[in-house]
């Protein structure tokens, strides 16, 4: 299950649709159904945002351990606008808990990008 997903279901729970959930995270309705949708992915401070507004922790929010959850969400943000949110879901659903795990990050959503000495 997708975190928005998981949100939503929480939110509705406790009785407050997606426009109030959206106005609580300072975000619109048509970005919360970007979400569900799969074609964007809420940010680091926008999960933490969720979690506060449906009053759960953002490790059960997200489904990841609670040691490092926020340093773990500022390194896997380039790889989202790298190698794309459904990718990045599917190496987090393996249980790799560490991005700098090379392997794991490799064989789940590929090797990030290096850049060549003198290029930039």
């Amino acid at each position: 299950m997708k975190i928005i997903e998981r949100a939503v279901e929480i939110a509705e729970r406790r009785g407050m649709n997606q426009t109030q959930l959206a106005r609580a995270i300072g975000v619109s309705k048509s970005r919360i159904t970007r979400w569900l949708k799969g074609t964007g992915f809420p940010n680091a401070a926008q999960i933490a945002a969720l979690a506060d507004a449906i009053d759960v922790s953002e490790p059960e929010l997200t489904g990841l351990p609670p040691r490092g959850t926020a340093a773990l969400w500022r390194e896997l943000e380039p790889l989202l606008a790298e190698h794309g949110a459904e990718k990045c879901i599917r190496w987090i659903t393996t249980g790799a808990t560490r991005l700098h795990d090379g392997a794991n990050v490799e064989s789940h959503v590929g090797a990030p990008k290096r850049r060549q000495k003198g290029t930039g």
